[in-house]
């Protein structure tokens, strides 16, 4: 029961991360519009860059003042977008694959080209080798039948 139940899962070779490629862009989309809305509505930080949408409430807390909800919308919705703008440059300036990966890969591929074609060659040196014995044997074989063949018929 252990090595067969409780046995790790085989590995499959794939080349990409498949269909969480894009669920982890459109994480990264919904991230923005919530870290901006919690900016937005839940951080005094917003009350230092706007203070003339804020007022105190009776309880001496600051709150928004009644209309300026569509101005801090507005800000929200153009910060979210100004990031997701941001990381559609990011991803299109940074490549997928760095360079020195490019190069190590046309590397290995190159070499391993080279040791397939000096394999080859190897290959074919033994198939002429065994072929030129096999000729030998055979024109040793032939050369000795007529031999055989001179002595019988005198």
């Amino acid at each position: 029961k252990l090595s067969r139940v409780f046995r790790r899962p085989t590995v499959v070779k794939t080349d990409s991360i498949g269909m969480w490629k894009h669920l982890l862009q459109m994480l990264v989309s919904l991230s923005a519009l919530t870290n901006c809305l919690i900016f937005a509505f839940t951080s005094s930080q917003l009350q230092q860059f706007i203070p003339e949408s804020y007022v105190t409430d009776q309880f001496g807390k600051p709150a928004l003042k009644t209309g300026a909800a569509e101005e801090t919308m507005l800000l929200m919705l153009g910060m979210e977008h100004s990031l997701i703008v941001l990381a559609a440059l990011v991803k299109s300036v940074v490549p997928s694959v760095p360079q020195h990966v490019k190069n190590g890969i046309s590397k290995r591929d190159y070499l391993y080209q080279a040791l397939l074609a000096k394999g080859r060659l190897q290959t074919m040196e033994v198939f002429a080798k065994a072929k030129a014995q096999c000729l030998e044997k055979t024109e040793e074989t032939s050369a000795g039948r007529m031999k055989l063949r001179s002595m019988m018929s005198m």
